[in-house]
């Protein structure tokens, strides 16, 4: 059941809130390494280098992700910098998001944490996980918010730009890409392929949406 709560901090961990610190000088300067360390500055707002932890450390919970172990600089070094890249997109999004007007209702945000505790069988196992996993509710709550927030934006992205697949973009794929039809007959997989190419056009949309906001976004990278 870990991997229930650890998916969503996944999707919107960048976007628990701006629980920013403010950079500070020491003896020896500012020290990138130092939790309070500043590592990117954007749109006049900062991420530190706890937050970069953090976010690595969920990633690290993802079994389809390997983070580089610490031994490893140069590898390590690289993924830092691509993971904070993504914790900035990720925010630029979500900032731009609640700028277009999309909005998350409470309800919703209720009945979703609601599907994810009855998942446990008891709520001393719920709570269990939360505390395995570093989290109060509250900030479950607000990774869930986050995920639904981003959710209704790729909504709202896709119906704005009428993304759609037709017939013969799936017929051509399943042609192109499948290769033991016997055990992938047509009809089993094309509403997958459908969904798939669609996922695809519309990150297209939203990659493009990002490159404009992180062209006015003032971006430095401090690591």
């Amino acid at each position: 059941m870990k991997a229930i709560i650890v998916s969503i901090i996944i999707i919107a961990l960048a976007g628990l809130a701006f629980f920013f610190w403010s950079s500070t000088d020491n003896e020896e300067g500012q020290d990138v390494a130092n939790a309070d360390g500043v590592v990117a500055t954007f749109s006049g707002e900062e991420i530190t280098r706890a937050q970069l932890d953090a976010y690595v450390a969920g990633l690290a919970e993802n079994p389809q992700v390997t983070v580089p172990d610490a031994s490893q600089e140069v590898e390590r070094a690289e993924f830092d910098r691509a993971a904070l890249e993504q914790m900035i997109n990720e925010q630029l999004f979500i900032a731009d998001a609640q700028a277009q007007g999309v909005s998350v209702d409470a309800d919703a945000v209720d009945a979703r944490l609601a599907e994810v505790a009855a998942q446990f069988e008891t709520e001393e196992d719920y709570q269990a996980e939360l505390a395995a996993a570093g989290i109060t509710e509250d900030v479950l709550r607000a990774n869930i918010r986050q995920q639904l927030l981003i959710t209704g934006y790729y909504e709202k992205l896709s119906a704005e730009n009428e993304v759609s697949v037709s017939d013969e973009e799936v017929q051509a794929f399943y042609d192109e890409q499948i290769t033991d039809t016997e055990a992938n007959p047509f009809e089993d997989v094309a509403e997958q392929i459908e969904a798939f190419l669609a996922q695809q056009k519309l990150q297209v949309i939203v990659d493009g949406v990002i490159e404009k906001l992180r062209e006015n976004a003032n971006i430095q990278l401090l690591i």
